[in-house]
């Protein structure tokens, strides 16, 4: 996939209302030790997918190593209660993992009810 607009051309910490790919990011979902997750509208298949992307300061490298690998370890299964992996893209230096959007509450969000 091309590249596109940079998030470094922007605050990268705040990457809503722009478009990374062909993906436009509507909302912040939450972010975990490695990165952040995204909701993002998909113009092009007109339907609303999650995008990872690791945070700013990890390791460029390695940490986009360890991303690629959980796509693929994440996309070799097809299970009912497993988000699909649509795709993965780069832009400039970072890597973005396209998944299926499951609209619901949060792990943390079950736990505490």
């Amino acid at each position: 996939m091309e590249d596109s607009e940079t998030p470094d051309s922007q605050d990268r910490d705040d990457l809503i209302g722009s478009t990374v790919g062909r993906f436009v990011i509507r909302a912040r979902l939450g972010a975990g030790g490695m990165g952040e997750v995204y909701r993002a509208d998909d113009p092009q298949l007109k339907r609303t997918v999650a995008i990872k992307r690791l945070h700013p300061t990890h390791d460029d490298r390695r940490s986009n190593q360890e991303l690629l690998k959980e796509a693929q370890r994440a996309s070799a299964l097809n299970h009912p209660r497993v988000a699909s992996v649509y795709d993965v893209f780069t832009v400039g230096e970072e890597l973005f993992l396209v998944m299926e959007y499951v609209d619901g509450i949060t792990l943390r969000e079950r736990i505490e009810t």
